[in-house]
């Protein structure tokens, strides 16, 4: 029998200037504290992990995306196994799914928790208290002590509807006032049946959700107990069953629940919307639904299965002008086999749909990014594409977010990678705008500190970045660029929050 029964569960990636709930956290803390386990959590942002006591901790568990987590997963899991040599260490989330044997050749790692893991989690902590074997639990592969690996069968799909209710108030609430009453960030259902080959979150592609009334229960809990300005579900999909979130909506109208919220949708499903249904999205306090375009070019989208068109995009965008419903779209460029022709043509349709609707907000427009267990993952490879071979490597890449620097599109040459990062980069730019308008003034300010100084300075030189992004967008000139080397480190530094 082990008496420990404290478990610490990390979050190795938050944003230090607006950090949110750590979700993935939380939804494994639930189920362990009703099974009678002490629970932490460790946000790397706030904890410093080399203060923490672990003298009584039975494992840590750390949550591991193809990010800049990894190393910070990777050091809290070393020091943990090298001061607590009979302590546990368990990874879950996409990485350590997709990557399980490379992920436990690591000395540090123990376990990787496959998938879900609100029941694995609990099984794994009573085996552990009861020096029972692991052989027999669903959706793990563990190390013995030989460090032989073991793959034990995946655990079917669990119920969402049975899932606990997140244990928010084990939270320290100032940290994450933001995402607390500003965008709070909600899950109600799970997987994405589409098969865009970029993708590699959920590699099953099978959709699951909470019932209707499960997700209106829970938003109304965190109405009350928060009150959030937005609540944004977290959706990989969130229209994929149209008849549940319509009585989502008629749920939430009947409730009076005055709500804004909004979430992931797609340009092929909103050209067969009718009005009523759109009616009935707004009614219900839908003030944004977000879109991954991607690209300008049917030829692209085809490339990435992305199952719309550049016709559609643009249908969505008038379909959606007459209601108070704001489109956020996210786009992409430097795919393996993309074109010149290609890239402008996503320029264009940035273009034409401002001209539609000029309060669209392009929010993202990125380099794409290989991610391991993607099908244009593979391609990258066989286009030249260096993949990490081991953890350590994973963790040596100083930005998985690109940077022209990185040599993650090695089919790009340096001066069109260059021009790719700098037309991004404008339209980052232009978005901050719109989006800096949007907010009150104190939320402004706290992002520079509360320095007046620091904000009027800003404000200051923002306006040569407009006139120069104006000029540069209108004659597709991203040359000798220096200003906007400038501008990425002034927003890296002092206001990387958009």
């Amino acid at each position: 029998m082990n008496n420990k029964n404290h478990i610490v569960l990390v979050y190795p990636n938050n944003s230090k200037t607006i950090p949110k709930i750590p979700l993935s956290s939380l939804s494994l803390a639930a189920p362990l504290i009703k099974a009678g386990y002490k629970v932490s959590i460790c946000d790397t942002v706030f904890d410093d992990y080399r203060r923490m006591d672990f003298s009584n901790v039975l494992f840590i568990g750390v949550t591991a995306y193809s990010d800049l987590g990894i190393k910070i997963g990777l050091e809290i899991s070393q020091f943990f196994k090298q001061n607590y040599s009979d302590g546990v260490v368990i990874w879950g989330g996409p990485h350590p799914t997709i990557l399980i044997n490379q992920t436990l050749e690591n000395k540090y790692i123990d376990i990787v928790c496959k998938d879900e893991g609100e029941q694995t989690i609990v099984e794994v902590a009573k085996a552990l208290t009861n020096n029972n074997s692991l052989i027999h639990i669903k959706g793990i592969s563990w190390k013995d002590k030989r460090q032989v690996i073991h793959h034990n069968p995946s655990r079917e799909y669990i119920d969402l509807d049975t899932v606990v209710s997140y244990p928010y108030n084990m939270l320290n609430i100032k940290r994450y006032h933001w995402s607390l009453n500003e965008r709070f960030y909600y899950e109600s259902s799970r997987g994405c049946p589409y098969r865009c080959t970029f993708c590699s979150f959920d590699l099953s592609k099978k959709f699951r959700a909470k019932s209707a009334k499960k997700v209106v229960d829970d938003l109304e809990y965190i109405k009350i107990e928060f009150n959030p300005r937005e609540i944004v579900f977290l959706d990989s999909e969130f229209f994929i069953d149209k008849n549940r979130v319509n009585k989502i909506c008629n749920e939430i109208i009947e409730r009076s629940l005055n709500l804004k919220w909004s979430a992931n949708c797609r340009a092929n499903l909103i050209v067969n919307y009718d009005n009523n249904f759109l009616s009935l999205l707004e009614q219900s306090g839908c003030s944004e639904l977000c879109f991954g375009a991607e690209s300008g070019s049917n030829k692209i989208l085809k490339l990435i299965k992305k199952g719309i068109t550049r016709e559609q995009i643009i249908e969505s965008i008038k379909i959606l002008k007459p209601f108070s419903i704001n489109s956020y779209i996210g786009f992409m460029c430097g795919f393996p086999e993309e074109t010149d022709d290609d890239f402008n043509l996503t320029l264009s349709l940035i273009d034409e749909i401002k001209k539609i609707d000029n309060t669209v907000e392009i929010g993202t427009f990125q380099i794409y990014t290989p991610y391991p267990g993607s099908e244009l993952y593979n391609l990258a490879c066989k286009m030249g594409y260096n993949s990490p071979n081991s953890l350590e490597e994973w963790a040596m890449v100083k930005n998985i977010s690109f940077t022209y620097k990185d040599n993650l599109t090695p089919w790009l040459t340096k001066e069109k990678a260059k021009k790719y990062y700098i037309a991004t980069t404008l339209v980052r730019f232009d978005y901050m705008i719109q989006r800096e308008r949007a907010i009150n003034f104190n939320e402004k300010i706290k992002v520079f500190k509360n320095s007046f100084l620091l904000f009027y300075l800003y404000k200051f030189f923002t306006v040569f970045f407009i006139i120069s992004k104006n000029i540069r967008w209108r004659y597709r000139y991203f040359s000798f660029a220096f200003e906007w080397w400038i501008w990425r480190w002034i927003r890296n530094k002092f206001i990387n929050y958009y």
